[in-house]
């Protein structure tokens, strides 16, 4: 098979089309209302799940982190706190941003602090080989939408295992608010 022959000027093109290419999505007419996310739930404190809430965060979005512990959760946390420390002690932004973007993530250990949150992110650890999973939002319904917490009158949850190589198996649904049973 032939190499392929692209010249640093050929990649970069590539890439920026790419990147242009990635917010295009076929068959959604471009007269399609977005949804306002104000704030955002994330299960799991842990890799996946605190990068997810920096992204919200730096983006100037409040975030609901919850875990099963408190020792996973102030352990994440913390962990969050680091790498802002870190990117401000190079001066990737201020310092003074680093307690601004952590006031903007809220610790929790009850699902009913996602009571108004517009997404809910999913970033567990899901075991590939019994195919079990540490979540605390279902162990017995596949269904996300029937196990959800309770949320503003239409809100989203997707769900994205951990390890990452499990993504194809991620899904989202939108659900309705619901009478808590």
């Amino acid at each position: 098979m032939p190499a392929i022959s692209m010249t640093p000027q050929d990649v970069s093109d590539y890439i920026a089309q790419a990147g242009r290419d990635a917010w295009v999505v076929p068959d959604v007419p471009e007269t399609t209302p977005r949804r306002k996310i104000e704030k955002v739930g994330v299960i799991d404190a842990g890799t996946m799940g605190g990068g997810i809430s920096m992204n919200f965060a730096t983006a100037g979005i409040p975030v609901t982190i919850l875990e099963r512990q408190q020792e996973a959760l102030d352990r994440g946390l913390k962990v969050v706190r680091g790498h802002y420390q870190r990117s401000a002690d190079k001066g990737r932004f201020p310092v003074e941003e680093v307690d601004e973007r952590m006031g903007r993530l809220i610790g929790t250990l009850s699902m009913d602090d996602f009571a108004d949150c517009d997404l809910i992110i999913e970033a567990v650890f899901e075991d590939m080989t019994s195919r079990s999973r540490s979540s605390p939002i279902s162990t017995a319904s596949p269904n996300p939408a029937r196990s959800s917490p309770p949320t503003r009158p239409r809100s989203t949850l997707t769900r994205l295992p951990a390890p990452p190589s499990a993504l194809r198996m991620s899904s989202a649904c939108t659900s309705f608010r619901r009478p808590m049973s």
